[in-house]
């Protein structure tokens, strides 16, 4: 059966696994595709794409395209094969792509992205937001685009197809950056941030409808890792040592954790707040790198699954936690200057004729919305002393049991030297500021 955009799956049809079937735990790596995702779904999918029905695929091979850990909201694979068509009559030239399909292995991870919008949210960004995005920029003289190139999406199977831009030379890094690199993740930011705001606000598309942010009311996000993730640092710090009183801060917290985050989450009105469209997952795992030894020469944004309108202080404490190392935030008032010159030079290229956000009324965004500060650095900043490979083994051991298995792996991040040394460092200011108030 085919749909408009491809081979569908009938509602209620399990799908299969190419090599078999089974359980798949929370964070272990999916190897094989489902059975449809295969040479002839790749040739409707190209054939579609090129404008040419004569399209024929002579060799493809699907394997996995990340490690353990990289993502969880959806599975990648990269296709490499060979295809002739009109515009390439001979065959030999090999073409790359990467593949997101929804969780489909039947377990825990296949049960929590089952009615979650996360696909409608990419391809709305991919097909509605990021053409106007890319027409604004070509009127400004900016010529680099905004996300790998879109070759094929459909809801019926899950599926976005993108050109593999690794053979530019771009990869991925696993480090914290430095302040140099922070400053260029920062002033990208900036530029979707501000594109977007010029977009609401000169009422080209209605971006208050990307809704579906991580903590937002209407996405139901059941999974237990924040508030386990929480509770788990709240404990680790009582044993620290020395902080009593924001351990009863903390823990006076805890049952109001996820309505805090919801409050976060939510769009304020003029004059009342910020609002932008948030990358809403802007961690280091969804950022790819052309690299110069260690700088950095190019970088593009990855994965807009969990995209939503609101505050630009989630992203910006994203970078902070899930991108930067320890530096960047050591200079933070320089990081947030560089973005609001930029953010504010794009909308003055534009011709934007209302007043933008202050400087000062972006720092007050972020003191408004301080606890996400809080989060990332108990939720979040452990990614970074954390091996994703070795906590997928140990997710194999764990008698299916993955959140127990991932609270006792988190228990030893939180006691781990390097990152007591950041909550050290953080934890007293987040006291004294009032950030840990209920």
């Amino acid at each position: 059966m085919e749909g408009e955009n491809g081979p569908m799956v009938e509602e209620g049809t399990e799908p299969k696994v190419n090599g078999g079937e089974k359980v798949q735990g929370l964070f272990e790596m999916t190897l094989n595709p489902p059975d449809w995702l295969n040479k002839d779904y790749m040739e409707k999918a190209l054939r579609d794409y090129e404008g040419d029905q004569t399209l024929i695929v002579t060799e493809c091979s699907i394997t996995p395209a990340t490690k353990p850990g990289d993502n969880f909201a959806s599975i990648v694979f990269r296709a490499v094969l060979t295809y002739v068509s009109k515009k390439y009559p001979a065959p030999g030239e090999n073409f790359s792509y990467i593949m997101k399909v929804k969780p489909f292995m039947a377990g825990l991870k296949k049960d929590l992205m089952a009615n979650l919008p996360f696909f409608e949210t990419e391809i709305d960004m991919y097909t509605k937001v990021f053409p106007e995005m890319q027409r604004l920029l070509s009127q400004i003289g900016e010529t680099e685009p905004i996300a790998p190139t879109l070759i094929h999406h459909s809801l019926n199977p899950d599926i976005v197809i993108f050109e593999d831009i690794s053979k530019y030379g771009y990869v991925m890094r696993y480090k914290g950056l430095d302040y140099e690199g922070a400053l260029k993740v920062i002033t990208k930011l900036a530029t979707f941030h501000s594109l977007s705001y010029y977009i609401q606000n000169e009422s080209i598309l209605d971006l208050t409808d990307f809704t579906n942010g991580l903590f937002s009311s209407n996405t139901g996000f059941q999974m237990d890792f924040i508030p386990q993730s929480f509770h788990g640092f709240a404990d680790a710090v009582k044993d620290y040592g020395g902080y009593e009183v924001a351990v009863e801060k903390l823990e006076a917290i805890k049952p109001l954790l996820l309505k805090k985050m919801g409050e976060i989450y939510k769009p304020r009105g003029n004059p009342y707040g910020v609002n932008v469209l948030n990358h809403g997952d802007f961690h280091i795992r969804n950022l790819l790198f052309i690299n110069n030894g260690d700088d950095i020469d190019k970088l593009t944004f990855i994965d807009f699954q969990i995209c939503f309108w609101g505050t630009p202080a989630i992203d910006l404490y994203y970078l902070l936690y899930a991108i930067s190392s320890e530096e960047p935030r050591d200079r933070v008032p320089e990081l947030i200057r560089a973005y609001h010159e930029k953010f504010c030079s794009i909308l003055t290229d534009l011709g934007y004729l209302k007043k933008p956000p202050s400087l000062l009324e972006l720092h007050i965004e972020l003191l408004r919305h301080g606890f996400m500060e809080t989060i990332m650095m108990s939720c979040f900043l452990p990614m970074f002393f954390m091996d994703m490979s070795q906590l997928a083994e140990e997710m194999k051991d764990a008698a299916g049991d993955n959140m127990e298995a991932l609270a006792q792996f988190q228990k030893k991040l939180y006691r781990l030297e390097g990152y007591k040394k950041n909550v050290d460092k953080i934890l007293p200011r987040l006291l004294y500021t009032g950030q840990l108030e209920v």
